[in-house]
Protein backbone atom coordinates (compact mmCIF):
# COMPACT_ATOMS: atom_id res chain seq x y z
CA UNK A 1 0.00 0.00 0.00
CA UNK A 2 1.74 3.66 -0.88
CA UNK A 3 1.51 6.37 1.29
CA UNK A 4 -0.88 8.10 -0.80
CA UNK A 5 -3.44 5.04 -0.25
CA UNK A 6 -3.14 4.65 3.48
CA UNK A 7 -5.49 6.32 5.74
CA UNK A 8 -3.85 9.30 7.89
CA UNK A 9 -2.78 7.95 11.47
CA UNK A 10 -2.81 10.88 14.14
CA UNK A 11 -0.36 9.75 16.92
CA UNK A 12 -1.27 12.34 19.94
CA UNK A 13 0.91 12.67 23.23
CA UNK A 14 -0.72 14.52 25.85
CA UNK A 15 2.57 15.62 27.75
CA UNK A 16 2.99 16.50 31.71
CA UNK A 17 6.25 16.21 33.74
CA UNK A 18 7.96 13.24 31.94
CA UNK A 19 11.08 14.42 30.83
CA UNK A 20 12.95 11.47 31.14
CA UNK A 21 10.98 10.07 28.64
CA UNK A 22 9.17 11.97 26.45
CA UNK A 23 12.22 12.06 23.85
CA UNK A 24 11.80 8.20 23.09
CA UNK A 25 7.70 8.05 22.92
CA UNK A 26 8.13 11.12 20.42
CA UNK A 27 11.09 9.44 18.46
CA UNK A 28 9.27 6.56 18.43
CA UNK A 29 5.84 8.19 16.73
CA UNK A 30 8.01 9.09 14.12
CA UNK A 31 9.56 6.03 13.68
CA UNK A 32 6.87 3.79 12.63
CA UNK A 33 7.06 2.05 9.74
CA UNK A 34 3.56 3.32 8.69
CA UNK A 35 4.59 6.70 6.89
CA UNK A 36 1.46 8.28 6.29
CA UNK A 37 1.56 9.57 10.42
CA UNK A 38 0.79 13.01 12.30
CA UNK A 39 2.06 13.52 15.49
CA UNK A 40 0.81 16.13 18.14
CA UNK A 41 1.87 16.51 21.41
CA UNK A 42 0.42 18.83 23.78
CA UNK A 43 2.31 20.09 26.70
CA UNK A 44 -0.15 20.23 30.02
CA UNK A 45 1.82 23.05 31.64
CA UNK A 46 4.80 21.08 32.20
CA UNK A 47 7.52 22.40 35.08
CA UNK A 48 10.28 19.81 34.57
CA UNK A 49 11.69 20.68 31.19
CA UNK A 50 8.79 18.75 29.02
CA UNK A 51 8.23 21.50 27.06
CA UNK A 52 12.09 22.32 26.35
CA UNK A 53 12.36 18.53 24.98
CA UNK A 54 9.09 18.98 23.00
CA UNK A 55 10.55 22.03 21.13
CA UNK A 56 13.62 20.17 19.86
CA UNK A 57 11.06 18.40 17.56
CA UNK A 58 9.66 21.31 15.99
CA UNK A 59 9.30 20.95 12.21
CA UNK A 60 8.69 17.39 12.93
CA UNK A 61 5.75 17.21 14.80
CA UNK A 62 2.95 19.89 15.74
CA UNK A 63 3.07 21.07 19.71
CA UNK A 64 0.80 22.75 21.51
CA UNK A 65 1.24 24.49 25.17
CA UNK A 66 -2.01 24.43 27.45
CA UNK A 67 -2.18 27.83 29.12
CA UNK A 68 -3.79 26.69 32.11
CA UNK A 69 -3.40 22.63 33.52
CA UNK A 70 -6.28 20.88 31.95
CA UNK A 71 -5.83 16.97 33.29
CA UNK A 72 -4.81 14.48 31.16
CA UNK A 73 -8.23 13.50 29.62
CA UNK A 74 -8.99 17.16 28.73
CA UNK A 75 -5.37 17.11 27.57
CA UNK A 76 -6.91 14.04 24.99
CA UNK A 77 -9.53 15.74 24.20
CA UNK A 78 -7.76 18.70 22.86
CA UNK A 79 -5.40 16.59 20.74
CA UNK A 80 -8.48 15.14 19.04
CA UNK A 81 -9.18 18.63 18.40
CA UNK A 82 -5.96 19.26 16.69
CA UNK A 83 -5.94 16.03 14.76
CA UNK A 84 -7.12 14.78 11.32
CA UNK A 85 -6.05 11.58 11.50
CA UNK A 86 -8.99 8.50 10.47
CA UNK A 87 -7.26 6.38 13.13
CA UNK A 88 -5.99 7.96 16.20
CA UNK A 89 -3.16 6.95 18.95
CA UNK A 90 -3.05 8.16 22.29
CA UNK A 91 0.68 7.34 23.04
CA UNK A 92 1.15 8.62 26.38
CA UNK A 93 4.25 10.70 27.29
CA UNK A 94 5.94 8.16 28.65
CA UNK A 95 5.50 5.04 26.71
CA UNK A 96 7.29 3.90 24.09
CA UNK A 97 5.14 2.37 20.11
CA UNK A 98 7.98 -0.32 18.50
CA UNK A 99 8.61 0.60 15.11
CA UNK A 100 5.95 -1.32 13.37
CA UNK A 101 3.25 -1.22 15.82
CA UNK A 102 0.66 1.24 13.96
CA UNK A 103 1.29 -0.77 11.03
CA UNK A 104 0.68 -4.28 12.06
CA UNK A 105 -2.51 -2.99 13.89
CA UNK A 106 -3.66 -1.37 10.33
CA UNK A 107 -3.46 -4.51 8.86
CA UNK A 108 -7.05 -5.33 11.28
CA UNK A 109 -8.67 -1.67 10.13
CA UNK A 110 -11.50 -3.58 7.80
CA UNK A 111 -12.82 -5.30 10.83
CA UNK A 112 -12.61 -3.40 13.68
CA UNK A 113 -13.35 0.45 15.68
CA UNK A 114 -10.29 -0.75 18.42
CA UNK A 115 -7.60 -2.20 17.54
CA UNK A 116 -4.94 -3.14 20.52
CA UNK A 117 -1.42 -5.01 20.54
CA UNK A 118 1.07 -6.75 22.85
CA UNK A 119 2.60 -4.63 25.62
CA UNK A 120 6.02 -5.01 27.36
CA UNK A 121 5.33 -3.37 30.82
CA UNK A 122 9.20 -2.02 32.44
CA UNK A 123 8.91 -0.62 35.94
CA UNK A 124 12.16 1.41 37.08
CA UNK A 125 13.98 1.42 39.82
CA UNK A 126 14.33 5.76 39.45
CA UNK A 127 12.97 7.96 36.71
CA UNK A 128 15.99 8.14 34.57
CA UNK A 129 16.16 7.27 31.08
CA UNK A 130 19.30 4.91 31.82
CA UNK A 131 17.81 3.51 34.24
CA UNK A 132 17.98 -0.40 35.02
CA UNK A 133 14.54 -2.49 34.63
CA UNK A 134 13.87 -3.92 38.19
CA UNK A 135 11.48 -6.12 36.36
CA UNK A 136 9.41 -6.42 32.77
CA UNK A 137 6.57 -8.41 31.90
CA UNK A 138 5.29 -9.19 28.50
CA UNK A 139 1.42 -9.73 28.10
CA UNK A 140 0.25 -10.71 24.36
CA UNK A 141 -2.69 -9.58 22.87
CA UNK A 142 -5.37 -12.12 22.16
CA UNK A 143 -9.33 -11.74 21.09
CA UNK A 144 -11.75 -12.68 23.26
CA UNK A 145 -14.90 -14.69 22.44
CA UNK A 146 -17.01 -11.71 24.59
CA UNK A 147 -15.26 -8.55 24.97
CA UNK A 148 -17.95 -7.43 27.47
CA UNK A 149 -16.12 -10.28 29.84
CA UNK A 150 -12.96 -9.01 29.35
CA UNK A 151 -13.21 -5.41 29.91
CA UNK A 152 -14.78 -6.81 33.17
CA UNK A 153 -11.94 -9.14 33.95
CA UNK A 154 -9.94 -5.81 33.07
CA UNK A 155 -7.89 -7.88 30.09
CA UNK A 156 -7.23 -4.94 27.79
CA UNK A 157 -3.93 -3.28 27.67
CA UNK A 158 -3.13 0.21 28.54
CA UNK A 159 -4.15 3.41 26.20
CA UNK A 160 -0.93 3.17 24.25
CA UNK A 161 -1.74 -0.09 23.01
CA UNK A 162 -4.41 0.89 21.14
CA UNK A 163 -5.07 2.52 17.43
CA UNK A 164 -8.99 3.47 17.59
CA UNK A 165 -11.57 4.53 14.96
CA UNK A 166 -11.68 8.08 15.00
CA UNK A 167 -15.49 8.01 14.73
CA UNK A 168 -15.81 5.73 16.80
CA UNK A 169 -14.05 7.66 19.43
CA UNK A 170 -16.09 10.72 18.68
CA UNK A 171 -19.65 8.76 18.63
CA UNK A 172 -18.40 7.31 22.52
CA UNK A 173 -18.12 11.13 23.88
CA UNK A 174 -14.60 11.37 23.40
CA UNK A 175 -13.04 10.97 27.29
CA UNK A 176 -14.35 11.86 30.38
CA UNK A 177 -12.82 14.68 32.23
CA UNK A 178 -14.50 14.06 35.21
CA UNK A 179 -12.19 10.88 36.03
CA UNK A 180 -8.70 10.77 37.17
CA UNK A 181 -8.51 6.67 37.66
CA UNK A 182 -10.04 4.25 35.01
CA UNK A 183 -9.75 6.58 31.94
CA UNK A 184 -8.89 4.05 29.60
CA UNK A 185 -11.57 1.39 30.55
CA UNK A 186 -14.60 4.29 30.97
CA UNK A 187 -13.68 4.53 27.65
CA UNK A 188 -13.55 1.29 26.14
CA UNK A 189 -16.58 0.67 28.00
CA UNK A 190 -18.84 3.32 25.93
CA UNK A 191 -16.77 2.24 22.94
CA UNK A 192 -18.52 -1.45 23.60
CA UNK A 193 -21.57 0.11 24.61
CA UNK A 194 -22.15 1.58 20.83
CA UNK A 195 -21.03 -2.08 19.43
CA UNK A 196 -17.47 -0.54 18.60
CA UNK A 197 -15.28 -4.05 17.24
CA UNK A 198 -12.27 -4.97 19.65
CA UNK A 199 -9.27 -6.47 17.67
CA UNK A 200 -6.18 -8.50 18.88
CA UNK A 201 -2.99 -8.06 16.54
CA UNK A 202 -0.85 -9.86 18.79
CA UNK A 203 2.46 -8.96 16.96
CA UNK A 204 1.94 -5.21 17.30
CA UNK A 205 3.91 -4.04 20.41
CA UNK A 206 4.48 -1.25 22.56
CA UNK A 207 5.98 -0.42 25.81
CA UNK A 208 4.08 1.11 29.11
CA UNK A 209 6.61 2.44 32.00
CA UNK A 210 5.93 2.50 35.09
CA UNK A 211 8.88 4.27 36.64
CA UNK A 212 7.00 7.01 39.76
CA UNK A 213 4.67 7.03 42.20
CA UNK A 214 3.04 10.18 41.22
CA UNK A 215 1.89 8.11 38.17
CA UNK A 216 -2.16 7.92 38.39
CA UNK A 217 -2.22 4.27 38.15
CA UNK A 218 -0.18 4.28 41.53
CA UNK A 219 -1.86 7.28 42.89
CA UNK A 220 -4.46 7.05 45.79
CA UNK A 221 -4.85 2.91 45.76
CA UNK A 222 -8.94 3.97 47.27
CA UNK A 223 -9.78 6.09 44.83
CA UNK A 224 -8.72 4.36 42.06
CA UNK A 225 -10.46 0.82 43.42
CA UNK A 226 -13.55 2.77 43.96
CA UNK A 227 -13.97 4.22 40.47
CA UNK A 228 -13.10 0.96 39.28
CA UNK A 229 -16.20 -0.36 41.17
CA UNK A 230 -18.84 2.52 40.16
CA UNK A 231 -17.62 2.31 36.76
CA UNK A 232 -18.70 -1.25 36.35
CA UNK A 233 -21.52 -0.93 38.69
CA UNK A 234 -22.81 1.93 36.04
CA UNK A 235 -22.25 0.12 32.70
CA UNK A 236 -23.63 -3.21 34.01
CA UNK A 237 -26.77 -1.08 34.82
CA UNK A 238 -26.41 0.16 31.79
CA UNK A 239 -26.52 -3.02 30.14
CA UNK A 240 -29.00 -4.29 32.34
CA UNK A 241 -31.29 -1.43 31.08
CA UNK A 242 -30.66 -2.31 27.00
CA UNK A 243 -31.14 -6.30 27.36
CA UNK A 244 -27.35 -6.93 26.68
CA UNK A 245 -26.60 -8.15 30.41
CA UNK A 246 -26.62 -12.30 29.64
CA UNK A 247 -26.05 -15.13 32.32
CA UNK A 248 -22.19 -15.41 31.74
CA UNK A 249 -21.45 -11.71 31.95
CA UNK A 250 -22.92 -11.17 34.91
CA UNK A 251 -21.05 -13.35 36.13
CA UNK A 252 -17.78 -11.91 34.82
CA UNK A 253 -19.05 -8.69 36.03
CA UNK A 254 -19.92 -10.27 40.17
CA UNK A 255 -16.19 -11.69 39.83
CA UNK A 256 -14.38 -8.89 38.64
CA UNK A 257 -16.51 -6.98 41.22
CA UNK A 258 -15.71 -9.03 44.30
CA UNK A 259 -11.83 -8.59 43.14
CA UNK A 260 -12.12 -4.71 43.37
CA UNK A 261 -13.65 -5.16 46.88
CA UNK A 262 -11.24 -7.69 47.96
CA UNK A 263 -8.69 -5.08 47.64
CA UNK A 264 -11.06 -2.39 48.86
CA UNK A 265 -11.44 -4.16 52.14
CA UNK A 266 -8.28 -3.62 54.26
CA UNK A 267 -8.16 -0.05 52.91
CA UNK A 268 -12.08 0.49 53.97
CA UNK A 269 -13.95 -2.20 55.45
CA UNK A 270 -17.39 -0.55 55.64
CA UNK A 271 -17.20 0.89 52.05
CA UNK A 272 -16.32 -2.64 51.04
CA UNK A 273 -19.19 -4.20 52.66
CA UNK A 274 -21.69 -1.30 51.68
CA UNK A 275 -20.58 -2.30 47.77
CA UNK A 276 -21.09 -6.21 48.58
CA UNK A 277 -24.73 -5.29 50.06
CA UNK A 278 -25.19 -3.93 46.52
CA UNK A 279 -23.59 -6.25 44.51
CA UNK A 280 -25.92 -8.85 45.46
CA UNK A 281 -28.43 -6.99 45.01
CA UNK A 282 -27.50 -6.68 41.68
CA UNK A 283 -26.25 -10.61 41.33
CA UNK A 284 -28.23 -12.70 43.84
CA UNK A 285 -27.94 -15.92 42.14
CA UNK A 286 -23.81 -15.26 41.53
CA UNK A 287 -21.44 -16.99 43.32
CA UNK A 288 -17.59 -16.77 43.23
CA UNK A 289 -16.19 -18.35 40.46
CA UNK A 290 -13.97 -21.38 41.43
CA UNK A 291 -11.40 -20.66 38.08
CA UNK A 292 -10.70 -17.22 39.69
CA UNK A 293 -11.10 -17.68 44.38
CA UNK A 294 -8.86 -20.48 45.84
CA UNK A 295 -11.44 -23.26 47.11
CA UNK A 296 -10.59 -22.38 50.89
CA UNK A 297 -12.26 -18.82 50.17
CA UNK A 298 -14.80 -20.14 48.25
CA UNK A 299 -16.17 -22.25 51.51
CA UNK A 300 -15.77 -19.70 53.87
CA UNK A 301 -17.02 -16.92 51.99
CA UNK A 302 -20.83 -19.49 51.17
CA UNK A 303 -20.13 -20.39 54.93
CA UNK A 304 -19.91 -16.73 56.83
CA UNK A 305 -20.47 -14.33 54.22
CA UNK A 306 -18.12 -11.58 52.69
CA UNK A 307 -16.84 -9.18 55.98
CA UNK A 308 -16.02 -12.70 58.01
CA UNK A 309 -14.07 -14.52 55.18
CA UNK A 310 -12.36 -11.35 54.81
CA UNK A 311 -11.59 -10.98 57.97
CA UNK A 312 -10.12 -14.56 57.95
CA UNK A 313 -8.41 -13.83 54.92
CA UNK A 314 -6.37 -11.11 56.67
CA UNK A 315 -5.69 -13.10 59.59
CA UNK A 316 -4.15 -16.34 57.19
CA UNK A 317 -2.01 -13.73 55.19
CA UNK A 318 -0.26 -12.14 58.53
Amino acid sequence: MSTTDQPLVSILIPAYNCRPWIRKAVESALGQTWKNCEVIAVDDCSTDGTHGELKEFAGSIHLERSDARRGQNATRNRLTELSSGKWLVYLDADDELHPESVELKLQFMAEADAIYGSTKIATYVDAHVDAREAESEERVAEDYVDPWAAAFAWKFPNTTAFCFKRRAVIAAGGWNEKIRNCTDYDLYFRLLLNNSRFKAAARAWSTYRQWSATQAVNEDPLRKMTTRLQLMFDVAARMKAIEEMTPPRLSAFFDASLGVLRTIYPLNPSLAIEYHEKLLAECPECRPSKDLFPTRYRLIYHTVGFSSAERIAGLMRS
